[in-house]
């Protein structure tokens, strides 16, 4: 399985191919790559939400809420 950084790499280098054979214009891989800049760091901010751990009273309370 490929890591999310990789696949990130792979879009940017075929953005630059498409873009170095001219069946991209020059704006259109400029908001491509902007595009998959964003993607990136939402990636990497959803990346932080998912390994922060919960704090032990909001465990209690979901548990009790669940219970």
């Amino acid at each position: 399985m490929r890591t999310k950084e990789e696949i990130i790499m792979y879009l940017n280098g075929y953005n630059a191919f498409l873009l170095k054979n001219g069946f991209l214009l020059p704006a259109a891989a400029t908001s491509l790559t902007n595009t998959l800049s964003s993607l990136h760091d939402m990636i990497s901010g959803l990346d932080r939400i998912r390994t922060t751990p919960l704090p032990f009273a909001y465990q209690a309370h979901l548990s009790m809420s669940l219970w």
